[in-house]
């Protein structure tokens, strides 16, 4: 959770501390926190939103065009979150995978600005991954999955399964800590699709 407060900071420093982050947090404390790391920084740019995300419109975010959705999870991908326990908890997953559609729903749904979505999760398991980004997309026919691998200029090693996941495995990126000396997690890009795309 502590990562996840950071990610404004960071982009503030990409975007030169130019444009605008609104950063959603519904915790108290690490909204609190939140707020006590941007006072710390010379940026102006971020505005810390104290609410729940399911209940943020475009009135609060006002024309924003890019999304970061870094959702709850269950952290699978994390070295030595699991070790002592091997097997998946179907019951957990359901939740969480059920929360984590509502909000890329939400996200592809109540902004009408958004140009293009980043969904990621620390997590390895497709349910939360391929199958999520799979039902979203076929809810909601005005986002067209992009090739992360092309817009990172084809420099990238792990990829969903194409096999199980026909036109969408090989379009989304997995980090894996056995071969890309990181804990794992699961990108996905979602763009608007024009006037005539569906």
């Amino acid at each position: 959770a502590q990562d996840r407060l950071i990610l404004p900071l960071q982009y503030a420093a990409i975007m030169k501390n130019k444009g605008k982050i609104f950063a959603v947090e519904m915790n108290e404390k690490r909204y609190s926190t939140l707020v006590d790391m941007v006072e710390g920084t010379k940026s102006t740019i971020i505005q810390p939103i104290h609410k729940d995300v399911l209940t943020v419109t475009d009135e609060d975010v006002p024309n924003v065009e890019f999304i970061l959705l870094d959702p709850s999870c269950s952290g699978s991908g994390i070295v030595n979150r699991f070790a002592s326990d091997n097997h998946k908890d179907s019951n957990r997953l359901y939740k969480l995978s059920g929360l984590q559609f509502k909000l890329l729903t939400h996200a592809m749904t109540s902004f009408p600005n958004v140009r293009r979505i980043v969904y990621s999760t620390c997590s390895i398991n497709p349910e939360e991954n391929e199958e999520v980004v799979l039902s979203c997309l076929q809810k909601n026919g005005h986002f067209k999955l992009a090739d992360a691998e092309e817009l990172l200029n084809n420099q990238w090693n792990n990829f969903g399964n194409e096999i199980s996941y026909p036109n969408l495995g090989s379009k989304v990126l997995y980090a894996r800590s056995d071969d890309d000396y990181t804990n794992g997690f699961f990108v996905a890009v979602l763009e608007r699709c024009e006037e005539d795309e569906y």
